[in-house]
């Protein structure tokens, strides 16, 4: 994998179409454990297929508890797991991530933490406190590149792992893109719903001023039933474009085209 691998929030209805347009799998833990569908979809998911089983607390407005998550990452055998956490209480997140640590560690399950902390010393003491963390994950909502900047010695010090967690503005990725090619020994992923979000909206998100606004809301999203045709077409375009942005290529996108990817079947 060069750039950044991409995985995607799907509607269960079109998992197959889309999930082999991407890297790596993006779980909901809560939609794990409502919905037989897409949690058996991800258990039978390809050999040596990395998946990361986030808390849901983007979805649901708090996180899962460390219990229930780890039910959820039993029932799919999670590669990674993000432990509980909240943006800007670094002392809460530093005792769910003790609480995740303790609870997988003896069960040799990986535990992925998202970077916290409301200044730069909160930050670097956060970032001492859960080095034992197998992935970094960078929020959404902050300023996370130049928090990655300011700390990025600490973090290149003790993680080779760094996840994104969803896409904020689309210079951001490019930049993002561009410090992972040039640091081949780091491995860096995100997730996004983005694309289908516009897609649906019947908007290219190469046209947007900023992928930020989407009505859909990504809980909503993943209940879709059905989406026109033309709104599809949309999608699989926006997802190339991101693509592209992740893999640091200018690349045409062609609308006449599946741009190169097997679409899989359609499920809706």
């Amino acid at each position: 994998m060069h750039g950044i691998g991409l995985s995607m929030e799907i509607p269960v209805g079109y998992l197959r179409r889309w999930t082999s347009w991407t890297e790596l799998d993006f779980v909901l833990a809560h939609k794990v454990l409502d919905d037989t569908k897409y949690a058996s979809h991800y258990a039978r998911r390809a050999a040596g297929r990395e998946l990361i089983l986030d808390n849901s607390m983007h979805e649901l407005g708090y996180p899962l508890p460390v219990k229930m998550l780890l039910q959820a990452a039993r029932k799919i055998d999670a590669d990674y797991t993000i432990a509980p956490d909240q943006l800007k209480q670094p002392e809460r997140n530093r005792e769910w991530f003790d609480q995740t640590y303790e609870m997988f560690m003896p069960l040799q399950r990986k535990v992925a933490v998202v970077m916290c902390g409301r200044d730069s010393r909160e930050r670097v003491h956060f970032l001492e406190y859960v080095r034992n963390a197998d992935m970094l994950c960078l929020p959404f909502r902050e300023e996370r590149l130049a928090w990655f900047r300011e700390h990025e010695v600490q973090i290149r010090s003790r993680w080779t792992r760094i996840h994104l967690l969803g896409v904020n503005e689309i210079e951001e990725l490019r930049q993002f893109a561009q410090i992972a090619l040039e640091a081949p020994e780091m491995t860096w992923t995100v997730d996004t719903a983005k694309p289908i979000k516009w897609g649906v909206a019947l908007r290219e998100m190469k046209t947007l001023d900023s992928p930020r606004g989407a009505s859909l809301s990504s809980k909503d999203l993943l209940d879709l039933q059905y989406i026109r045709p033309s709104a599809l077409h949309v999608c699989d375009n926006n997802i190339a474009f991101l693509r592209s942005i992740c893999q640091g290529e200018k690349v045409r996108i062609d609308q006449d085209s599946n741009s190169g990817f097997d679409r899989g079947e359609t499920t809706i």
